[in-house]
């Protein structure tokens, strides 16, 4: 999402490499964005996993997005001009080639694919800090595709650490179809920004979840892997 989700960059350094990656599920246009579909996850099991942790009470999918955008507005007026423009600049950095996006080499040096670079460095503490500023006052369940097995060979109650930034839809209908489909139970507290007007896609209701966080899994079900923030 971002680019992987949304997008409205400012400005345009261009970091020079052009790295492999696993493939995500993104969208360049606002077309391209394809519903988390009914057929693809499915609503019970859902319900069930919610119904067994007692601790849990996820905002509605009615209410959701607003409640997120008011906490959004009030997180945006406490950041700086360069927070935001680096927020935007992930979500999309204009000029870059559709096959190396700004974010995937970002993402690329978090999870060590390729050597640490100052620059890429740099965005990723300032959009860190940025995420840190956002208070997710509510339980929320977020949803993402990717065309890759994340947690192959791993099981339930293993602890799956991406390193890189997580991008995710807040709703089923924002989120981009995909093999494989991950449902993301978010604590009160987690770590993440709800960043959809920062976006130029704003249909993508996205959260992006802070780099280095560690998620529990708690269901895997053919392709669909249901995981825990750990707080």
């Amino acid at each position: 999402m971002s680019d992987e989700a949304d997008e409205t960059a400012e400005t345009t350094e261009n970091v020079q490499e052009t790295v492999k990656q696993p493939v995500e599920a993104t969208a360049d246009s606002e077309e391209d964005v394809q519903n988390f579909t009914d057929d693809t996850v499915d609503n019970s099991d859902e319900s069930d996993i919610i119904e067994e942790k007692t601790d849990f009470e996820p905002l509605p999918a009615d209410t959701v997005v607003p409640v997120l955008r008011e906490d959004s507005n009030e997180w945006i007026d406490r950041l700086s001009s360069e927070e935001i423009r680096a927020i935007k600049k992930y979500t999309k950095n204009s000029g870059d080639p559709k096959d190396d996006k700004f974010y995937a080499r970002l993402n690329s040096m978090l999870r060590g694919d390729i050597p640490e670079d100052d620059t890429l460095k740099y965005y990723s503490d300032v959009i860190s800090g940025a995420i840190a500023k956002f208070e997710l006052k509510h339980d929320i369940i977020c949803y993402r595709s990717v065309n890759y097995n994340p947690v192959e060979g791993m099981k339930v109650g293993d602890i799956y650490e991406p390193k890189q930034f997580v991008s995710s839809a807040v709703t089923k209908s924002g989120a981009i179809s995909g093999n494989y489909n991950l449902i993301i139970f978010a604590k009160k507290g987690s770590k993440g920004a709800y960043i959809e007007l920062l976006s130029k896609y704003p249909n993508q209701r996205e959260f992006l979840f802070d780099k280095n966080l560690k998620y529990s899994i708690l269901d895997i079900d053919g392709t669909i892997i249901t995981l825990e923030v750990i707080i």
